[in-house]
């Protein structure tokens, strides 16, 4: 936990001494089955971790090891990409490739109708970054319909904070926007009026 609160506050150095506290717990005794199994956990997690965080301090020459390991852990695929995103939006890198790549793993993300809180929050945070990576590169078709679907997700969910920045993005983005695109965000307004009572 005080590696993870390092790494939010951009504080990389402290962050990686962290991991290194973690990422062999041999030490401890007695090591039973159960202890292994921590061990063998924390291990783990240390290497996502030191290459986010290293992703994150500015070192993009480790983006393919990070790439590689996420092919291997599927389940680490959002979490992973939201650090890609966040780096790439950082240091102005093209991650294209990267979002082709994992486009079938997106894609479930965007469409899966069962989602938790957790998966609710980083779909929510990964929208958030994409649409700012795809502005970031002038792909305005691609941003508004991110955009408009962070704008769906948020109003189904009741996240007031997203939903504003949805409204945002998408009044920023209207010149660029298509008549479809248009039409799209004047039916999902006149749905919440229909709600909302005067």
């Amino acid at each position: 936990m005080k590696g993870l609160a390092y790494k939010e506050l951009e504080h990389y150095g402290e962050a990686l001494r962290c991991i290194d506290q973690y990422a062999d717990l041999s030490w401890f005794q007695p090591l039973d089955e159960e202890a292994l199994q921590e061990i063998r956990y924390y291990k783990f997690i240390s290497e996502p971790n030191r290459l986010e965080v290293l992703l994150l301090s500015g070192e993009s020459d480790i983006l393919p090891h990070y790439v590689e390991f996420l092919l291997r852990n599927p389940k680490e695929v959002l979490p992973g990409l939201m650090s890609i995103l966040k780096t790439a939006n950082k240091f102005s890198l093209n991650i294209d490739h990267v979002l082709t790549l994992f486009s079938g793993q997106i894609s479930d993300l965007l469409h899966s109708s069962s989602q938790g809180v957790i998966d609710t929050a980083y779909l929510h945070n990964f929208l958030l970054g994409i649409i700012k990576y795809k502005i970031a590169h002038a792909d305005y078709n691609a941003a508004i319909d991110y955009t408009l679907r962070l704008l769906t997700s948020t109003d189904k969910t009741e996240n007031d904070k997203y939903y504003k920045q949805a409204i945002v993005y998408f009044e920023s983005l209207r010149p660029f926007a298509s008549p479809e695109q248009v039409d799209t965000f004047h039916l999902h307004i006149a749905n919440i009026m229909e709600r909302v009572v005067i």
